[in-house]
């Protein structure tokens, strides 16, 4: 359990970092870029370590619903989407919806690329890979 606890940490650290270089485009003006992938990287590397474990899969499925970093919950959403994407799908459209934004099942790159900000199209988005993953099956 303390190996999933440190995960967590390390989850939150890096989308922390990650946020605050998107909102300050500091990783654009900087010219650090390479820097963002890294944080993008290792963000990615701790969700798929949780993802491996029952104590882990469960740890994400909690910060699906609770966590009150959107962005985090979006990012968790799309490792989660691999097993239970019913509650993928339901957490990704709260967000485009409290947004403002509209959501279609399945849901369009038209649909996606209206939602009303930056962390709403993000979650257009990650529907729109969901319904491409699903009819793929």
């Amino acid at each position: 359990m303390k190996d999933v606890a440190r995960l967590l940490q390390d989850l939150h650290e890096t989308r922390n970092a990650i946020d605050v270089g998107e909102r300050t485009l500091s990783y654009e003006r900087k010219g650090d870029v390479r820097a963002h992938s890294k944080r993008m990287d290792a963000h990615q590397a701790a969700l798929n370590k949780l993802a491996v474990r029952p104590e882990g899969r469960l740890a994400l499925e909690t910060l699906l619903r609770d966590s009150p970093i959107t962005s985090l919950r979006i990012s968790i959403a799309n490792v989660v989407m691999r097993w239970d994407s019913f509650s993928a799908r339901d957490v990704l459209e709260e967000i485009v919806t409290s947004a403002g934004g509209r959501v279609t099942r399945p849901m369009t790159m038209t649909a996606a690329l209206h939602a009303p900000d930056g962390t709403a199209t993000n979650a257009a988005l990650s529907l729109l890979n969901l319904a491409r993953t699903q009819q793929g099956m």
